[in-house]
């Protein structure tokens, strides 16, 4: 069951904790991977207030130090991103706060381990949609980590799907990421928590979110990636209006489109005139 991070959990020095992003599309194994690295050793566990429009598990893991890795991380799970849209400006929304909050105790922001993005290659997901994701998850490093960057693939047990046999072979994921990015990472045949040991040793790293909202005192709308969302927003509304289009063509109803449309232009009402963080 999921607690509220206590005071003490929180305010970790940089030199004491890393933070690591955990992202990828539903059903990639995300949980099963922050799992893996943390067993029964963490301190404390965060997930989003239930009561906002989002219910999907997300949760911060902060680790206790161990023999192996001799580091506290707070993983950060990014659960399906792009796949929702009426929960997404609430998650981003959250996560900014987060990792622009400054411990008590230093001046210091969050530094960063990286970022993980989790694929299983038996998932049917269509290339377009693949591709849109990858830029998403670019957007949140810039180009200041690209040493930090992890394609970690979980091998089912079927063939794999032709788009995700594409990033797979980690040619998509290097025009994306850029030829220093690591993996991909086939599981089982490599520890989580190795992959997670070699992102922390190098040196931290900065997200272009953090850089954006800290150091070019962007509000979270005008960054990188609040104006993709503003886009995917757009494109969101666009796709709903078609569809209700071949609806009324057909004579059918389209009372639930016209609720989903209403809903996301209020979203970006609020998305529109968002000041902080």
């Amino acid at each position: 069951m999921a607690v509220d991070m206590s005071q003490s959990a929180v305010n970790m020095t940089p030199s004491e904790s890393w933070v690591i992003l955990v992202v990828g599309k539903t059903g990639a194994g995300k949980t099963t991977f922050i799992d893996s690295c943390t067993a029964e050793n963490y301190l404390a566990t965060y997930a989003f207030d239930s009561s906002k429009s989002h219910t999907t598990r997300n949760i911060y893991t902060i680790r206790h130090p161990t023999r192996n890795l001799q580091k506290n991380c707070v993983y950060c799970e990014i659960p399906a991103f792009l796949d929702a849209p009426t929960s997404c400006a609430e998650l981003l929304y959250d996560l900014a706060k987060f990792l622009v909050a400054r411990p008590s105790s230093c001046l210091d922001r969050r530094p960063v381990a990286g970022i993980i993005y989790m694929l299983d290659n038996t998932q049917q997901v269509s290339f377009r949609s693949l591709r849109h994701h990858l830029g998403f998850t670019q957007a949140w490093t810039g180009e200041n980590c690209p040493r930090s960057t992890n394609l970690v693939v979980r091998d089912g047990q079927f063939p794999p799907t032709p788009s995700a046999e594409t990033i797979s072979s980690g040619n998509l994921w290097s025009k994306y990421m850029g030829k220093f990015a690591h993996g991909p990472h086939i599981l089982p045949g490599i520890e989580p928590l190795d992959i997670v040991r070699n992102m922390i040793i190098p040196s931290q790293h900065v997200l272009r979110l953090q850089k954006e909202l800290l150091d070019d005192k962007k509000q979270l709308r005008k960054t990188t990636i609040g104006k993709m969302y503003r886009k995917q927003l757009d494109e969101w509304i666009e796709q709903v209006k078609h569809r209700k289009k071949k609806l009324k063509d057909k004579k059918a109803s389209t009372v639930q489109e016209d609720e989903v449309i209403t809903t996301l232009k209020s979203q970006r009402k609020i998305w529109n005139n968002l000041n902080f963080p």
